[in-house]
């Protein structure tokens, strides 16, 4: 397989506020059984913004770039 594929759905603001879950930005989304986190903790979002570039940064090395 030439492509990595990852599936991630996340937010990070101001680095203390995350959003996750399975929920899509679409229109479609707000008539669908999905849910989407919100939580105020430094914790977390410190979390979640290390693994986004840990992605970025992997892809960035490791696919190609157009």
């Amino acid at each position: 397989n030439k492509h990595k594929i990852m599936h991630l759905k996340c937010v990070v603001v101001d680095d203390e506020w995350t959003l996750s879950g399975s929920y899509n930005f679409t229109v479609s989304a707000e008539s669908e059984n999905n849910f989407f986190d919100v939580e105020h903790n430094l914790e977390r979002a410190t979390t979640f913004t290390q693994k986004i570039e840990s992605i970025y940064n992997w892809i960035s090395q490791n696919e190609p770039q157009s």
